[in-house]
């Protein structure tokens, strides 16, 4: 007689375990879903090697994105790839490569310009730059000062970003 009931014990426990494991990705598929989404095109200038491009447009995305999550990390960002069409119904900012390079000076420069696009219209948010000078210059890679760059001018624009109320 105890084995039938430790059956049913030991069967409602997997149900009970089952549902709540359900719930837990119902929540949080719903929570992935309830985050503001914020579409973003890096449109970078012509470069020969085509894929030296995109290795630049990608590398700028990463980069600018972890700047702007900074500032708002509860913001969800996607990458509109060249060619593809952006979601309807969520905004898009398109940022327009126009330096990304070392200066005479040494120093490491990211400047783009940034436009964002809703169901209201467009908005220029104007031009943004970072700078990493060469004297705090990291002791390793140079690349690195490329990123800091590049994420101090996403820093910059999720802020402007924030003033404005658009995220």
């Amino acid at each position: 007689m105890k084995a039938p009931r430790l059956f049913c014990l030991v069967s409602f426990f997997a149900c009970s375990l089952a549902l709540a494991a359900d719930a837990d990705k119902g929540a949080a598929a719903a929570t992935a879903a309830d985050r503001p989404k914020l579409q973003m095109k890096v449109v970078a200038p012509y470069v020969i090697d085509l894929i030296q491009r995109d290795e630049i447009v990608d590398a700028l995305f990463s980069r600018v994105r972890d700047g702007i999550r900074a500032r708002s990390r509860d913001l969800e960002i996607v990458q509109v790839e060249e060619g593809d069409e952006p979601a309807q119904g969520k905004p898009l900012l398109t940022l327009t490569l126009i330096d990304w390079r070392q200066t005479r000076m040494g120093d490491i420069e990211c400047r783009f310009s940034a436009e964002y696009s809703s169901f209201d219209g467009k908005l220029a948010l104007g031009i943004f730059d970072g700078v990493t000078p060469s004297i705090v210059r990291s002791r390793g890679f140079l690349g690195e000062d490329f990123v800091k760059a590049a994420e101090d001018a996403g820093r910059s624009l999720g802020e402007a970003l924030r003033r404005q109320k658009l995220i």
